[in-house]
């Protein structure tokens, strides 16, 4: 891993996961850079006349361009890379074609919910981009804090596209020298069906610690597992589906983004 991309609204929960950001940064030997999307509110631009709006622009790039170089002064130079002022409406979908014209290897960003304001808008944005990217992302909750990481646990449904993410999270969980834990969560009610274990057997390898967890809902199981095995960080992979499913999946992604209390890392095929 040698490139991250660190999206910013300049928020405390950015601010909290841009510190996350360098550590994991500078214990695998990688340089960030760091973005942020700016725009002129809507209501302004109809104010004024057309002619003004390309000053308005170059003057709120120029204040965006001090606010990363502030944000990002206390941090060594080896770790900052690029410091990058875009403009555009869409913030999830400016990262998203950052990302990948950007052959980045991960996005790194914070993640906060349930509030108003504009820490719930990075809660929103982060659980898009997670949908949405061509690389892995971490999401960084605002309470988390950096500490080397041991233990990932990766919730799988028994699909066989896991085969992909479990590859990707192979080469993630050997640069950190962390091990893996594969959890099923079974809702109550439910039957599971014995023969769906077989989709491990075509797994790149052989995965000692399978659970399978009994639980009034996925959120409880995950989050169950995660406090009695110390786990650091949960990994989900986001496969493309059928609209009416992907709608459902999108929507427990969003909530484990919002809720999880460590980071949440998700792999596409």
């Amino acid at each position: 891993m040698k490139k991250i991309l660190f999206p910013t609204d300049f928020s405390e929960a950015a601010a909290i996961a841009l510190d996350y950001a360098v550590a994991f940064a500078n214990h695998v030997g990688a340089t960030i850079d760091i973005m942020t999307i700016y725009n002129i509110p809507i209501d302004v631009a109809e104010t004024v006349y057309p002619h003004t709006i390309d000053p308005l622009i170059a003057e709120k790039r120029k204040a965006v361009q001090q606010q990363l170089e502030k944000l990002t002064a206390k941090y060594p130079n080896h770790i900052i890379g690029d410091r990058k002022a875009e403009y555009g409406l869409f913030i999830y979908q400016e990262v998203v074609d950052t990302a990948g014209s950007g052959n980045y290897d991960c996005i790194i960003m914070g993640a906060k919910g349930e509030t108003d304001g504009i820490d719930k808008l990075m809660g929103n944005v982060t659980s898009h981009t997670m949908m949405q990217a061509p690389c892995p992302v971490l999401a960084v909750p605002q309470d988390a804090q950096y500490k080397p990481i041991k233990k990932i646990a990766y919730a799988t449904d028994f699909i066989p596209e896991d085969q992909n993410a479990v590859s990707q999270l192979l080469k993630f969980s050997k640069l950190l020298d962390a091990s893996i834990h594969l959890v099923h969560i079974e809702e109550k009610g439910r039957g599971h069906k014995e023969n769906d274990e077989k989709v491990l057997d075509h797994y790149p390898v052989k995965f000692a610690d399978f659970t399978i967890v009994n639980a009034e809902s996925i959120e409880a199981g995950i989050n169950n597992f995660i406090e009695l095995e110390e786990i650091d960080i949960l990994c989900l992979f986001v496969p493309k589906r059928r609209i009416w499913e992907r709608l459902f999946h999108s929507s427990f992604t969003k909530k484990m983004t919002l809720h999880s209390k460590i980071p949440l890392l998700t792999f596409h095929q």
